[in-house]
């Protein structure tokens, strides 16, 4: 029923998604449509692009792009080509594929097509400091390196080669056995679902190794 549920998102979205990025409008029966498929998360991501709430910052002279969107008291960035957002709905929902996109993916994606959103241009100092105000977290002491992460990705394939399906809290746990770095769950799962290698898999809030 769950994956049902992502796919005809994913089939209402996509289909409106392109015709909107033609038409760079979104008529009253497509929101009909949307809202039907999406509920409040169709409209609070329509008020957020109304609100002006997505963001696009350019970075000269490298011409680089971060998409944030400002939420209740939260910003969150937005990384269009792999689907990610930071907020906690897609950690534990789009991740665990109870729905398709959260409401900060929906609006960046609208107001991409739309053409609705603010453009912020930066000096290419400013980056650093930009991406280092995403990445705090009271929880996350430091930034970990390459050979970290990859080391805790190693570990956890590990565990889910004798564990099969467990979820992430137990993962962390199991870690904390073996490595003395400290993560959140929040944390762990960016980093499994950063995975270039695609070795993870999260269903209904239990973890596994994808099958190759």
């Amino acid at each position: 029923m769950i994956l049902l549920t992502v796919k005809s998102e994913k089939k209402v979205f996509q289909e409106i998604y392109r015709k909107v990025t033609k038409t760079k409008n979104i008529t009253e029966k497509q929101k009909k449509r949307m809202m039907k498929t999406f509920g409040t998360r169709f409209e609070k991501a329509y008020q957020t692009i109304l609100d002006r709430k997505v963001k696009k910052y350019i970075f000269k002279p490298s011409e680089k792009q971060v998409w944030i969107v400002i939420g209740k008291g939260n910003i969150y960035q937005i990384l269009p080509s792999v689907n990610f957002c930071s907020c906690n709905d897609f950690y534990f929902r789009v991740i665990g594929q109870e729905i398709f996109l959260c409401k900060h993916l929906i609006a960046q994606k609208l107001a991409d097509a739309l053409e609705k959103y603010v453009v912020i241009v930066k000096n290419e100092k400013e980056f650093e400091s930009l991406m280092m105000k995403l990445r705090e977290s009271p929880r996350i002491k430091r930034i970990l390196s390459i050979e970290e992460l990859e080391n805790i990705r190693k570990i956890t394939s590990e565990i889910l080669s004798k564990e099969k399906q467990i979820s992430i809290t137990q993962i962390r746990n199991k870690l904390k056995k073996v490595n003395s770095t400290t993560l959140t769950t929040r944390h762990l799962t960016a980093i499994l679902v950063a995975d270039k290698k695609k070795r993870f898999h999260c269903l209904k809030g239990l973890w596994s190794l994808a099958e190759e």
